[in-house]
């Protein structure tokens, strides 16, 4: 605790022994100082509200076997649907977002997904695990969603896409899954003509919201 809410603390405790009469004004003022004073830490980074990281995701699952990767990302919460792509900015670029985001992760399905990502193998633009991404990855990725700027025929091609897809877009919520994704998507479209059946399919293997298939 900083040294402003300890005393902020110690006036509040005071005032319990203090006059009567002036005992709930000042225990209100007392009040409203530490409100304020936890609102300022959390505007600092000291305190987060809503996404709270998860410590223990600073680096990739070192396990190679699906079963042993899948026992300890499902366990891991770095991967959150409140997490928007512009919080990505105050994790290091070490950090990963690892686990299911919505719903539990489901064994099988996280196999077929690990199975299909193969064939990207060797290709920077794709994660190897959907539970478990780089921060610095998806920052590329969102920038990618912020700088690449569609045709009218490209954005038919990305809507099709959406359509196609299971979650109905990028991701199942508008986190910085969907930013990243997005941005992926584009670049493929425009770099690499990807078709709207092939946007689909990688984004199903990307799917990190957890659940079957």
């Amino acid at each position: 605790m900083s040294k402003r809410l300890r005393q902020l603390w110690t006036n509040l405790n005071n005032l319990r022994r203090g006059s009567a009469r002036w005992q709930p004004l000042a225990a209100l003022a007392a009040i409203l100082g530490l409100t304020l004073a936890l609102i300022a830490l959390a505007i600092a980074g000291n305190i987060s509200l809503g996404f709270r990281p998860d410590t223990s995701a600073s680096r990739p699952v070192r396990a190679h076997a699906p079963q042993q990767r899948f026992a300890v990302l499902r366990d891991r919460h770095s991967n959150q649907c409140g997490l928007q792509a512009s919080s990505l900015a105050t994790l290091p670029s070490s950090a990963r977002l690892q686990g299911a985001c919505c719903t539990t992760m489901n064994l099988a399905h996280y196999e077929q997904q690990l199975s299909g990502l193969k064939s990207y193998r060797g290709d920077p633009l794709v994660p190897t695990d959907p539970y478990d991404v780089s921060v610095r990855l998806a920052r590329r990725l969102i920038g990618y969603d912020r700088i690449t700027h569609l045709s009218r025929s490209e954005a038919r091609l990305y809507s099709r896409a959406v359509r196609l897809s299971k979650e109905h877009g990028p991701c199942c919520c508008r986190c910085w899954r969907w930013s990243a994704f997005a941005g992926q998507a584009k670049k493929f479209i425009v770099e690499r003509r990807y078709s709207a059946a092939e946007i689909a399919a990688i984004w199903g293997l990307e799917d990190g919201c957890g659940g079957r298939a």
